[in-house]
């Protein structure tokens, strides 16, 4: 790839101004990514138990929602979530396990196990989201797509996207999602829509299909247009299957 010295300072300023608008909502999230070494997952698997374990006794005042990787590149690997932040509760939090020694008993167990581990926090759009009714239900699998806008072309993403889920709203389809924006540790502008569901069958394809509600919604002209546009606003896309495991993570009623 050919590399331009002026682009990089420049891309950088038009990054921050891509960045999500500051936030006092509880609408901020933190992930945390886990690469298990060769071999050790099993052992992994039980020391991340017992840690959760530990955090149930110290009284954790997060909730930590665990999912495997069963489809897509990074198969095999873990991921935490704990979602409905503020900007200031992260520093709450800091201070809690730093006090509890949380971090501490994480670093004596379970680290030695990681080959890898990332972290980054996101922003949920709750302008694109469709959610049961039921606040307490969590899905057994999530089919996950991030998408990498190019950052000209944000505005024009946002806006096909929106026509999406208006068609979907009108329709009133059976489906189940949510969207979040990356905030901070990561690259961007990225994108990620969450399909949530009860098992593979949850991801087959809809009757009547996206392409047929756009269609029905819009008009043929108008939905190629629509299909058109989103696809020139993103230099490309990744997809992973993530399933939920409740057996390693820390939920407190809602």
């Amino acid at each position: 790839m050919t590399r331009h010295r002026f682009a990089v300072p420049f891309l950088f300023i038009l990054a921050l101004a891509l960045l999500p608008a500051p936030s006092q909502a509880q609408d901020m999230s933190r992930f945390w990514e886990f690469t298990p070494k060769p071999g050790n997952t099993p052992a992994f698997v039980e020391a991340f138990r017992a840690h959760v374990e530990y955090r149930k006794e110290l009284g954790d005042p997060w909730s930590w929602y665990v999912f495997e990787t069963m489809v897509g590149k990074d198969f095999g690997k873990f991921y935490v979530a704990s979602w409905n932040h503020t900007w200031a509760d992260f520093d709450a939090y800091d201070a809690w396990e730093n006090g509890a020694a949380a971090s501490a008993h994480f670093q004596a167990t379970v680290s030695p196990l990681v080959e890898e581990m990332t972290s980054n926090i996101s922003q949920s759009d709750r302008s694109f989201q469709r959610l049961p009714e039921d606040p307490n239900w969590t899905p057994a699998m999530v089919n996950v797509t991030t998408f990498y806008i190019i950052p000209a072309k944000q505005g024009q993403f946002t806006e096909m996207l929106m026509k999406w889920h208006e068609a979907i709203d009108a329709a009133d389809m059976d489906i189940y999602y949510s969207a979040d924006m990356m905030a901070a540790g990561g690259e961007g502008p990225l994108y990620s829509i969450a399909l949530m569901g009860d098992g593979w069958a949850s991801f087959a394809e809809p009757e009547p299909t996206m392409e047929q509600v756009m269609v029905e919604h819009f008009g043929e002209e108008e939905a190629m247009a629509i299909f058109t546009g989103f696809g020139e606003s993103i230099h490309h896309w990744e997809n992973m299957v993530v399933r939920a495991r409740p057996d390693l993570s820390l939920i407190h009623d809602m």
